[in-house]
């Protein structure tokens, strides 16, 4: 019932620190890089929270986007709390929407040359607004 990876011991139940150290929650301050119909660089509205669980990874918070021209793709790199080598778009997957603007609403995705959440979406406001995102990848 009871296999190698829970510290090596295959007869006994994993231990509470063995449950604890495979379940891990903290935050994190994401560097945000630019990528296509934005002004600037969004800012982070604080930081943003991560839950590891084993080899998966769980992320959620917020930025603030200037956009450059409305009805057009936008997109911007996030970087991820604990490294992964992401070989496909869809190693890592998540949605984004902003709580202010109608209809403003996208994906996350896998960068695989840069290793990092690719936030896609169409934006419907220039006026600089929160864009909530959340999205999960597994540690390759």
């Amino acid at each position: 019932a009871y296999a190698a990876s829970w510290d090596g011991v295959t007869d006994a139940a994993p231990s509470k620190n063995a449950i604890y150290d495979a379940i891990n929650s903290s935050t994190y301050s994401p560097t945000f890089t630019s990528v296509a119909n934005l002004d600037s660089t969004p800012t982070k509205g604080g930081d943003f929270s991560y839950m590891r669980i084993g080899s998966f990874v769980q992320v959620s918070g917020y930025a603030t986007i200037d956009a450059t021209a409305p009805a057009t793709i936008t997109q911007f790199g996030i970087s991820l709390p604990v490294a992964s080598n992401l070989v496909a778009a869809s190693d890592l997957t998540g949605v984004c929407a902003a709580n202010a603007v109608i209809s403003e609403s996208g994906g996350v995705f896998g960068d695989t040359a840069n290793d990092r959440a690719n936030v896609h979406f169409i934006c419907n406001s220039v006026a600089s607004h929160a864009l909530f995102i959340q999205f999960q990848y597994q540690i390759i």
